[in-house]
Parts: C-alpha cells; sequence; structure tokens
C-alpha cells in the first residue's frame, strides 16, 4: 500500500493484498482506516477492482456495486460485481485505488486493516507515515545586482502559467526557491544566459512534482540549477544544445526518459553532486553532445541504455569520482552503431553490482584516446567490461580493480593492447587469464599484484603524442621521443609513482616508479630517443637510478642528477633499452657524497697516515719519550728458623714446620732422694778429654738435651753440698 504524505488532503490510497480463499462475484471486501481519518467521501478509482489470476482463473476486474460508509467508525465496504471471471481465485493479488480519504490530523506513523467477506479477521498493513506538508512556498526573483526584484507564492509559482515566466528568460538573473512543493503544468523554461535557479534550502525541502512534464529545461548558456529535488518528469532536467550547464546537488527520481539529457549541441555541461534514483536511463548524452564533466554523482535504478550512455560523437568528456551501482543496465554504455567518439575519459568510479555489466563498449565505431583509469568494475552481475569494438593503438584500461564480475573481467570481440597494471583479483596469472574471455587477445601484462590503490599514487597518463609532464603529482616525466620534436614516436606514455617497493629489497632507496612507454611499431627505433625525469625533493646530485632487469636491479647507464631531479636518457643502446620500456619499474637511490680525502701528517718527522689513529700510534712509538719503568718488587722468602730452609709463601712454611718440627711434650719433673753427704776431702781433677770431631756434625736429637740439662742441675747440686760442707767445718 502506498499513500501520499499529505496531512488533512484528499488523498488516493493504493491497497494491494493477496486473498487466500475464493472471492465470488457480490461479495465485499472492507477497509478498516485509523481513527480520526475521515472516509466518508471514499469512492474507488476508476469505478472498478483490479486483480491478478488466482487458481484455475484468470486475471481480471470488476465493476463496485457500491461503497458503504460507517458514520462512526472508518469503515469502508466495497461490494464487487460484474466480476470478469466467475471469482476471483484463491491467491491471487487484488488491487484497489480508493480517494476521498482525508487523513488524521496528527502527524505520525499509521497502518490500516483489510478484510474480505470470506475471512474472519483483519489484516494489518505495512505501515505508511503522515507528515506535515509544505504545500507550495515561496519565490524570489533577484536582478544581477541582487536586488529582490519580485516574490512569488504556492504550489504553482514556478509553473509555466505563473508570473516568473517572464523572469526566466533574463539574463544573469537569480531565481530562489523556498521550501515547499511546486506542481508544474509544464516545464521550466528557462533562456535568460546566466541564469541561476536555486533552492533556498535544500533538495529534501524543496520539490518539483513534474506530473509528467520534463522538469526543467536549460534553453541558454551558463544556466545554474541547483538544490531540488525533481519527481515525475519526462527528463528531470534537459540540457538544451548550449554550452556551461550547471547542474548540482540535486535529487531526481523517477523519471521516464532520463534524469538529466543532454541535447546535441550541449558542450561543457558540469553536473556534479546529483543523486538520480530509479529514472530510465541516468544520464544520457545525445549524438555530439561532449566535454562534459560528470563527477561525483550517484547513480541506481536505471533501466535502459546505460546508467551513463553515450549516443556517439561524443568527445572529450570526463566521468570521474561517480558511484554507478545497482542499475538493470550497464553502468557506463557507448551505444551500437554510434559515430566515434573521441579522448573520453572514465576514471576513479565505483561501478558496481550492476546487471548485466559494468562497463560496455557497444557500437561499430571504436572510441579513440578512451582511458579507463582507476576505477573500481566490481561484481558486477555479468562482466567488468564488454568491448565490440577498441582502437588498439590509443585505447587504454589501466589502474582499475577488475575483480568478482560473475561471467568475467573482460569479454572482447576484438585484440585489446595496453590493459595494463590492473588488480585482476588475483596475482595468479591462470586466475587472469581465467577472467578474460571472446575471441579477441588481451594484453594484460604487466599486471598489479594488489589493489591500485595499496600499490600506486599519482597516476598520470598521456595517450596522445604529446609528452607526459608530471613534476609536482608523479615524480616523472618522459619526454623528447624523437629528438624533442611533437608529435613523438609514443602512442601511449604512462607512469606513475609506487607506494611501496614492487620488488626485491635495496638500499637507500628514496621512491619506485613505474614507466610505460608503447612505440609505435612503424619507428625506426633507432633513431628515437626518450629523456625520462625522475623528481622528488630528496634527490640530491648524488643521488642515482636503477631498473628492474626481471632478476635484480640494474644501474641506468646514461644518468645525470641535480637537486630535486635525476634524468636518464634511453635509447636503442643504453642501459635500459628503448624497447624495454614497458612497464619497467625504476628506484631512485639515495647515494652517499664522496667526503674528501683526509691525511693525517706527523709534525716532527712529516710522515703521513690515513687516519687520526694511525698518527697517534707513530707518534707513542716514535716520538713520544719512554715511559717510566718501576722496578717489579722482589719476591718474599720464608725462611725456617730451625732448619734454614726457605719457602715461597707463609702456609709452605707452616706446613714444613708441622711436620718436620712438631713441638716437645713437657718432661716430668725428677723426683731427688735425700742425700747425705759426710764431710770429707775431695779433689777434683779435670781430666784431658780428648774429643774426635766428625766430618759433618749430626743433628743431636732432643732428647740428648733432655739428659745434659739433668746432669747438670746433679752436678750444681754437688757443688753446693761441698760449699756448705766447708763452711760447716
Amino acid at each position: 500500500m502506498s499513500t501520499p504524505e499529505e496531512l488533512s488532503a484528499t488523498a488516493a490510497y493504493t491497497l494491494s493484498f493477496r486473498i487466500n480463499s475464493t472471492l465470488d462475484q457480490g461479495e465485499t471486501i472492507t477497509v478498516r482506516f485509523p481513527d480520526d481519518t475521515d472516509a466518508s467521501g471514499a469512492a474507488v478509482a476508476g469505478g472498478g477492482v483490479s486483480y491478478t489470476s488466482g487458481i484455475g482463473f484468470d486475471s481480471g476486474a470488476s465493476t463496485v456495486i457500491g461503497v458503504a460508509v460507517d458514520p462512526d467508525d472508518p469503515i469502508v465496504t466495497i461490494t464487487l460485481t460484474t466480476l470478469s471471471t466467475a471469482s476471483i481465485g484463491a491467491m491471487a493479488y487484488v488491487q484497489v485505488v480508493m480517494t476521498g480519504i482525508v487523513n488524521p490530523t496528527e502527524p505520525g506513523t499509521y497502518t490500516l486493516e483489510v478484510q474480505t467477506e470470506i475471512e474472519d479477521t483483519y489484516v494489518e498493513s505495512e505501515s505508511y507515515d503522515i507528515g506535515v506538508p509544505v504545500v507550495g512556498g515561496f519565490v524570489y526573483v533577484y536582478n544581477p545586482s541582487n536586488i529582490l526584484l519580485a516574490t512569488f507564492g504556492g504550489s504553482a509559482a514556478l509553473d509555466n502559467a505563473a508570473a516568473p515566466i517572464d523572469y526566466f528568460a533574463k539574463a544573469g538573473y537569480t531565481i530562489k526557491v523556498g521550501e515547499g512543493t511546486f506542481t508544474l503544468a509544464g516545464d521550466i523554461g528557462i533562456t535568460g544566459e546566466g541564469l541561476t535557479l536555486e533552492s533556498a534550502e535544500g533538495a529534501l525541502d524543496t520539490i518539483i512534482d513534474a506530473d509528467g512534464n520534463v522538469g526543467i529545461t536549460i534553453g541558454a548558456a551558463d544556466v545554474t540549477i541547483e538544490g531540488f529535488t525533481i519527481d515525475l518528469a519526462t527528463n528531470g532536467i534537459a540540457v538544451g544544445a548550449f554550452d556551461g550547464a550547471i547542474v548540482q546537488n540535486n535529487i531526481i527520481i523517477n523519471a521516464t526518459t532520463a534524469g538529466i539529457a543532454i541535447a546535441a549541441g550541449g558542450i561543457d555541461a558540469a553536473i556534479s553532486d546529483n543523486d538520480i534514483e530509479d529514472c530510465v536511463t541516468g544520464i544520457a548524452f545525445a549524438a555530439t553532445a561532449g566535454s562534459a564533466v560528470i563527477s561525483d554523482n550517484e547513480i541506481t535504478g536505471a533501466d535502459t541504455l546505460g546508467a551513463i550512455a553515450f549516443a556517439g560523437g561524443n568527445d572529450g568528456n570526463e566521468i570521474s569520482g561517480n558511484t554507478i551501482t545497482g542499475n538493470s543496465v550497464s553502468g557506463i554504455c557507448f551505444v551500437a552503431a554510434g559515430a566515434v567518439s573521441d579522448d573520453n575519459l572514465i576514471e576513479g568510479n565505483t561501478i558496481a553490482l550492476n546487471d548485466p555489466n559494468g562497463i560496455h563498449i557497444d557500437t561499430a565505431n571504436a572510441p579513440t584516446n578512451l582511458v579507463i583509469r582507476e576505477n573500481d568494475i566490481i561484481d558486477n552481475e555479468e562482466f567488468g567490461i564488454v568491448i565490440d569494438s577498441w582502437d588498439a593503438v590509443t585505447d587504454v584500461i589501466i589502474f582499475n580493480n577488475l575483480s568478482g564480475n560473475a561471467d568475467g573481467n573482460i569479454d572482447t570481440a576484438v585484440d585489446v593492447t595496453a590493459a595494463v597494471f590492473n588488480w585482476w583479483g588475483s596475482a595468479d596469472e591462470d586466475d587472469i587469464t581465467d577472467g578474460l574471455l571472446g575471441v579477441g587477445v588481451v594484453t594484460y601484462t604487466p599486471w598489479l599484484l594488489h589493489t591500485q590503490e595499496t600499490i600506486a599514487s599519482a597516476v598520470e597518463v598521456a595517450t596522445d603524442t604529446s609528452s607526459l609532464t608530471a613534476k609536482t603529482t608523479v615524480g616523472v616525466n618522459v619526454s623528447g621521443m624523437d629528438d624533442d620534436t611533437v608529435p613523438s614516436d609514443a602512442d601511449a606514455i604512462i607512469a606513475f609513482k609506487y607506494i611501496a617497493n614492487p620488488q626485491d629489497a635495496i638500499d637507500d632507496a628514496i621512491a619506485f616508479y613505474d614507466v610505460y612507454v608503447d612505440l609505435d611499431d612503424a619507428i625506426v627505433v633507432a633513431e628515437v630517443s626518450a629523456k625520462v625525469k625522475f623528481y622528488g625533493a630528496t634527490i640530491t646530485e648524488n643521488s642515482t637510478v636503477s631498473f628492474w632487469t626481471g632478476d635484480f636491479w640494474a644501474e641506468c647507464s646514461d644518468q645525470v642528477a641535480r637537486a630535486g631531479l635525476v634524468q636518464v636518457t634511453v635509447t636503442e643502446d643504453t642501459v635500459p633499452a628503448l624497447d624495454e620500456l614497458e612497464g619497467t619499474a625504476f628506484v631512485v637511490v639515495a647515494s652517499e657524497a664522496v667526503e674528501e680525502e683526509v691525511v693525517y701528517t706527523c709534525p716532527q718527522c712529516g710522515l703521513s697516515f690515513a687516519t687520526e689513529a694511525g698518527l697517534e700510534a707513530h707518534w707513542n712509538a716514535v716520538h713520544a719519550p719512554p715511559p717510566v719503568v718501576e722496578p717489579e718488587p722482589e719476591p718474599q722468602v720464608w725462611t725456617c728458623a730451625q732448619c734454614g730452609l726457605t719457602f715461597d709463601t707463609r702456609d709452605e712454611l707452616v706446613a714444613h714446620i708441622a711436620e718436620a718440627h712438631p713441638p716437645v711434650e713437657p718432661v716430668e719433673p725428677v723426683e731427688l732422694p735425700d742425700i747425705i753427704l759426710e764431710p770429707a776431702d775431695i779433689i777434683l781433677e779435670a781430666p784431658d778429654i780428648i774429643v774426635p770431631l766428625p766430618a759433618e756434625t749430626p743433628i743431636t736429637p732432643a732428647w740428648i738435651y733432655v739428659i745434659i740439662g739433668v746432669g747438670a742441675v746433679l752436678v750444681i747440686s754437688v757443688i753446693v753440698l761441698i760449699v756448705r760442707t766447708r763452711r760447716v767445718a
């Protein structure tokens, strides 16, 4: 069920439901609306009820015999008669369009209920919202000096029949539209050059109900249309055969021909930031329309020609940054049998989930200088790109993410060259070739090992014969083909800078680049040279450039560097050679500056040394005064006092004494008997004693000294007794 979001206004309700049992002629359908709904004027639109075929029955219609309204409740009973078939079969869908219903006065979310005579209970509908309406609004007219000249109001204030039509023809005027819903009886035709038609509150609050007419027609140069919702138009906005149209920040829905149509001869249009939904074609170029910039739009729900469709002879267009998803037709299409379109760029778009294809080049006349670059062409229902015609010299498919497309990434009827540096969803070559179908041969090498966003940045492409200059963005310049003359001998010159090292590790790298030059097969390579310039803030006169041979990094043979730039000249005889520039990785290396040799000279004798340490060693060895050598102390000797033997340490001496000179046990004193000596004359004569001396005096044992000592004591005692005896006498 659907209903307009209008408060307290007569509305048409479309009720759609399925019945579970057969509904016969004369039986009823009852609808119970929410409380506070005024159903007293209820009627069935067209005087009939339509239905689909049910089980065993054909589809048909019925004339309503009567509509009864409950005076106390918003309940409407519809009695069926004159059925096209005997009955409405079970499982049939039934549709009733009711008019004359006045909505509740309170905004909010509501449901209604439906019951047939054969059902026991009501079935509740899905919820629907009733909001506060803004019917009509104010339109303000300003002259080029921004002076307010007129104000108009009401839902017809923008209609051709209203007074503002006079101002749509004024050059340089600005017409500002306040919030509200404006219903058209005809299209808004703008014929004033440089006129601006804009909303004051934005597209969500400023709605143009075209009611089957063209919404806005641009019939002059440099017209700007901004900030509207345009609903139910044939063409939402029609750009005539004029230049400089600006169409931005609009919502265009349910257009029965195209959301935005650019007529033959319309050029230099800038169409950006628009939301184009459920239009038959999103943006349609008539033949010879061109030079448009179509950027940052969202296009979904298209079902004829293409979300963006070129009729032929469309030159110089840029399609960039758009989100083209969920269309029942190819995202971008060059239609069949169209004239040759030249110099078109399809860059940086998300082209996904379209049925059948992401891009379809469906024409007998191949587009020339077509560049398809840096797009996400993913997850489409059939192919990423379908190619029926192709210019092998000038057309390029490069740096795209082409993956997840159900039937394949490219389906081509002709040979396709320069489909290089793309991410195909896998780094495995077998996986890549599995996604390339058709009778044509696709040149896909070299390919990216990861998505373009993670590999490369700041891409610049030249597809004509001019040189490529990209000092500030890419850091690479390829020029000088055919001895610096223009045109050059390169069919395509492509260069970009890698975010990360694409090959083996190398020390001191500043940046990595890739250069692709597709040479004209007819040229004589020996007569051609190229200068490849690599720019960067950290490049110095000591920087060098190497290239990837396929196995290792090799230094380029002909190069010269200065601050901010290193230039490599490539010819038939250089390393790399000219014919190797078909996807060649280069690296700029920050080589260290060569320091001047420093010599250290001895001031004494004039000898030179390479290092300060060498000079210091020489000086100390030859010229420094000899060091004062302190005498080493004599070693200490430990001597045994008893036997005179010497030892190196005290511990050795102690061990010797303990073993050789143990302490003597003390001798118990000897008790002497009392001796009484009678006085007598005792004459002691000393005998002559001759003691022979041995050759060696043996060491006297300790016990001998004990005996000698005892004898001495006895002798002294005898002498004492004699002396005493003499005194007594």
